[in-house]
């Protein structure tokens, strides 16, 4: 038998540190000292399977447990949560959660559980990617201008306005300049009436 805490994040800023805590306290409550970790940063919309949870679930054995800080861990998307389950009661491995076990049982309540709070999951999801939608159609209308701002090529080095300014004293050709630096001449104006460096 072997007890897998499985770590999944969006993104690379999230920290996990705070649910590996909680998944090590759970499984030494219940006699697991030593967990294999199973920790991924990818899209909870991502099938389940197509994930590196899918490869570490090809190797566990029925008997195996599988503890995550709560079942929105495995996705949120309806389906793949519970297809994750119902492949889980197949093997006869046991899933549990740091914020309250929903008993895998094929049992009428068990499914109801496992099937509200993985509709709350999809729900949540559905939510926040609305919100972010109004939200930037709303920036949009007010002329807020979205993304990152853009650099010029030319800014990246702050050298490059004193040797700019150097060479167009120097008389030589805008077009020269810009093959120079590797930029359009268009480019290269801008950055001249941007610093100023016209003589």
């Amino acid at each position: 038998m072997v007890c897998f805490g499985y770590l999944r994040v969006s993104t690379e800023k999230q920290d996990v540190e705070n649910n590996r805590n909680e998944i090590s306290k759970l499984a030494k409550s219940k006699g697991y000292d030593n967990v294999v970790w199973i920790s991924e940063t990818v899209s909870g919309r991502k099938d389940w399977n197509k994930r590196k949870l899918g490869e570490e679930f090809k190797k566990m054995k029925a008997g195996d447990i599988i503890i995550m800080s709560e079942y929105s861990r495995i996705g949120r998307d309806f389906l793949n949560s519970m297809s994750f389950i119902h492949e889980c009661r197949n093997k006869k491995i046991e899933v549990l959660s740091t914020v309250g076990d929903i008993p895998i049982n094929n049992d009428a309540n068990s499914n109801l559980l496992m099937a509200v709070t993985a509709w709350k999951a999809q729900t949540e999801r559905e939510l926040i990617a609305y919100r972010t939608k109004i939200g930037i159609a709303c920036a949009r209308a007010r002329g807020s201008i979205l993304g990152r701002k853009k650099v010029m090529v030319l800014d990246k080095d702050p050298l490059n306005i004193e040797r700019i300014r150097e060479d167009i004293k120097k008389g030589i050709m805008l077009k020269n300049i810009s093959e120079n630096y590797k930029c359009s001449t268009v480019t290269l104006r801008k950055f001249i009436n941007k610093h100023n460096l016209k003589v």
